[in-house]
Parts: C-alpha cells; structure tokens; sequence
C-alpha cells in the first residue's frame, strides 16, 4: 500500500511524506511545533532574509515545513540541508524493520531522490541547498554566526548530537534559535544507572525502566551537558541565544497548525488499521505501520483508538515501540507495579510456609493464619519474623531456617 502511494505520488509528480522508507520522520504533529518556531524567529527578525540550517533532512520533510513557512510569510530566507543519505545505522544494534528499511533507502540512494524530489515538487528548490556528508565534518566549515534557526535531527547517538550542538552554538546568530527534535524525556526524569547503560548499548532508542517511557539517550545527555534548561514542546527541544547565555523559547504563536504538505499524511496514519497482536490483563496488543502498540483496557476497543495510535505516548494509557519484545517488557513492568500478585504455595511447613509472589517469593509465618487472607498484605513489606520476603527461593530457606534455630523451634 505504502510503496503504491510512492509510486503514485512520483509519478504524478507530488510529494510524498508517508511510512515508504520511513519518508516522514516521527509524529506529524511535530510539524506544527516547527511551523511555529519558523513563525518565532521571524517575528523576531522583523525584515531581511531568514536563514535556517537543518542538521538531518532525510526526506525533507521538515525542510519543506521551514520553506512553505517563509513562503507563507513572503520571507525571503535560505536553507541549507546536511544529510549523509548514506546507510549510518548498525543493523547489528538496531533490529526493528523501521531501521532496515531506513538503511535499504539510504543505501541504494532512493532516499535522496525522494529527498529532491520533493523539494522540486513544493518549489522549494530555489530556497534549498544540501550538503551531503559528515555533519562533524561539514558543519565545522561553515561561517559563524551564519544562521537564525538552526534545526538538529541528525543521528542520534550521543557524540554526533554533542558536536551538532556544540557546532551549532557557534553558527547561530544572536537572538537566533537552536531546535531538535527526539526529547522524550529529560534527565532528571530518568534512572541514571539505567541511562548509562542505554548510553553504552549505542541504542537509538530505548525504554527507561524509572519513567516506563522509550526516549533517545544520545539526544537527552547532550542536551544535559550543553544547557541549564531548554523549552519542550511535544519531543521538539529549543533554546534562544542572548547576550547572557541560552535561554527558553516563547513561541509567538501556538503549536496548533499543521503544514498542508503533512496533514493528509497525518490523517491517513490516524485512519490506519490496526492489526491485533492479543493482549494482557491491562493491555491490548496491535501492530500499526512499523510499529508495535499497546493500548490500555480502559479506554476501550482498540479499533477506537486509532485516532490516537501513533500520536505520542499517553502516559502508560498508550505505548509505543518498535520492538515487540521490549514493549512486552514495558508491559510487564507496570502490570508487575499496578496488579497484586496472587500467592501461589511453593512449601507448606509446621512454622513456615513458602509461597511465590510474582517474581519474588516470600516466607509466611504459620501464626498469621489462612494464605488466602494475606493477598493484601503480602508482597508489599517485611513484618519482622512474621513475613519474609527475598527474590531467591534458596536464600528466603536459608533465612527461614536461621529464624527457626534462633527461636529453637
């Protein structure tokens, strides 16, 4: 379906922004925050040309937003794109079928002729130029203070999104704004030995056990090394250079309208089947486009939801990932947190018995009666000699057993 639209939009000479080789990058609503901050920096800079730099093109979509924007405001301005639109990713690390089909495009060059293709077909080649290579090498050459909003959405593994920034520090203009995109989560909110991991795993995108919530770690570190504090408007990051350092952005006008060459991309991903994949005592499993979703019982059926799927997560009523697996665990971590395990008996003893509780196990004192009158109570605290808890069924014998020699029983 998807590569029939491609062929269609290429054919008659229309652009194209759909799942194809992952043609539109992250959620359409996106779009809408970054026709805002183009309208932001050109309320500042109230004459002359705006100039905007976007560190990551892919396959242009966000370069089409900023164009049709100035166009709109009949701005005169520039932009420069700089894109390997080479294969950057290790399918090694990275398994999802999004990122093979992302390395296919960029290796057999589709992914650029999209690129152009859709510049040509917005009219926009006259304000666009590229540059195809390195970031770390490409940005480097460029003349400082050459930019009015600089845009990063390149790779986004921690060191090429530190030299982005710390590059990008350089070329912006007074007054001008720094933007990226892929802040899920910011790092006072995450478990930091959790994050550390991610950041040695070299993983585009994960899932932080603290916050039950995917994020890029590479985006987020760097953004914690580089500013005090940054603006966030749904995962799009930002901040404005003043004569004191960098400081949070005040939109001039709301987020709200989504550029015409996006919306009926939008529209069709909120009108997507949805495949059922089972569920879980709170979830229900689906697969939309490439990627996997879990959808909470309360909101109802599934097929409902579908004007939301796709959209960003809803605290844990919607998640999204692209790897099974890992949104199985997800799952499994907060049903693990919301649903009271049911005892199940392991040993039954004259002064102890010894029943499972989920993923931990748990002696029970013979004296606090019936087990069938303990699901409330057990599992969430020690009470002395009376309930002993431990995640190793060897180590809570071993436990029971020096209870019962102190007590001499």
């Amino acid at each position: 379906m998807s590569e029939g639209e491609l062929a269609r939009a290429l054919l008659l000479g229309k652009p194209y922004f759909g799942s194809a080789m992952a043609a539109l990058q992250g959620p359409p609503l996106r779009h809408a925050v970054l026709d805002a901050l183009l309208h932001t920096i050109a309320h500042t800079r109230k004459t002359g040309p705006v100039n905007v730099l976007e560190v990551g093109s892919w396959a242009g979509a966000s370069a089409v937003t900023f164009g049709s924007a100035l166009q709109s405001l009949r701005r005169d301005g520039k932009i420069l794109c700089v894109d390997l639109w080479e294969p950057y990713l290790d399918l090694n690390v990275e398994k999802g079928a999004h990122y093979v089909e992302m390395a296919q495009a960029a290796e057999s060059h589709a992914i650029f002729q999209l690129f152009q293709h859709n510049l040509a077909t917005c009219k926009l080649k006259s304000m666009v130029t590229w540059l195809s290579g390195d970031s770390g090498k490409i940005l480097p050459t460029l003349e400082d203070g050459s930019f009015d909003l600089i845009y990063i959405d390149g790779s986004h593994l921690y060191p090429h999104v530190l030299s982005d920034i710390t590059n990008a520090k350089r070329l912006v203009a007074a007054g001008g704004i720094i933007a990226g995109d892929d802040l899920e989560l910011e790092w006072n909110e995450l478990d930091h030995a959790a994050h550390k991991l991610a950041l040695e795993s070299h993983r585009d995108y994960i899932e932080d056990p603290r916050a039950m919530h995917g994020y890029h770690p590479g985006v987020t570190q760097a953004i914690h090394e580089c500013f005090e504090q940054v603006s966030k408007f749904d995962g799009v990051w930002a901040v404005t250079k003043e004569a004191s350092g960098w400081s949070k952005v005040t939109l001039s006008q709301p987020p709200v309208k989504l550029p015409g060459h996006i919306a009926p991309y939008a529209e069709r991903q909120a009108r997507s089947l949805v495949q059922p994949l089972g569920e879980t005592t709170l979830y229900n499993l689906a697969r939309v486009e490439g990627e996997f979703v879990a959808v909470a019982k309360v909101l109802g059926p599934t097929t409902l939801m579908t004007e939301r799927i796709g959209e960003r997560d809803l605290g844990t009523l919607l998640l999204r990932d692209p790897y099974l697996d890992q949104l199985r665990n997800r799952i499994e971590a907060i049903e693990t947190q919301t649903i009271k395990p049911i005892p199940e008996l392991v040993e039954q003893g004259a002064h102890y018995n010894l029943i499972r509780l989920g993923a931990r196990f748990a002696g029970v004192s013979t004296t606090l009666g019936a087990l069938s009158l303990l699901v409330e109570t057990v599992g969430e605290r020690e009470l002395g000699d009376l309930l002993l808890l431990d995640e190793n069924l060897d180590r809570l014998r071993q436990r029971v057993a020096e209870v019962l020699k102190r007590k001499k029983l």
